[in-house]
């Protein structure tokens, strides 16, 4: 989230594992960057943890869930599939 600080524009996509450093998630910094801008952004988050409970939730959020290994062509399927869903809905 540091990154984007001072950036002129949001990113159009945010790809981002579940579990991240210091207990946060990928989720959290997806909130986070969403709430810092005025268009909704497609999200994919990706994760090893198959069985956790509070992976369930992401779908409430609009974000893609994607299990690891995940296979290029299947994240691209991901990403295309939401950058023209965004597109379609402006």
């Amino acid at each position: 989230m540091r990154a984007l600080e001072g950036h002129l524009r949001t990113p159009d996509l945010i790809v981002s594992d579940y579990r991240l450093r210091d207990g946060e998630t990928g989720l959290d910094v997806i909130l986070g960057i969403r709430g810092q801008g005025e268009q909704p952004i497609p999200a994919i988050v990706v994760t090893g943890d198959v069985s956790a409970p509070e992976l369930e939730h992401l779908r409430f959020e609009h974000v893609v869930l994607l299990h690891k290994p995940v296979d290029v062509g299947e994240l691209r399927r991901a990403a295309e599939a939401l950058l023209k869903a965004l597109a379609d809905a402006s």
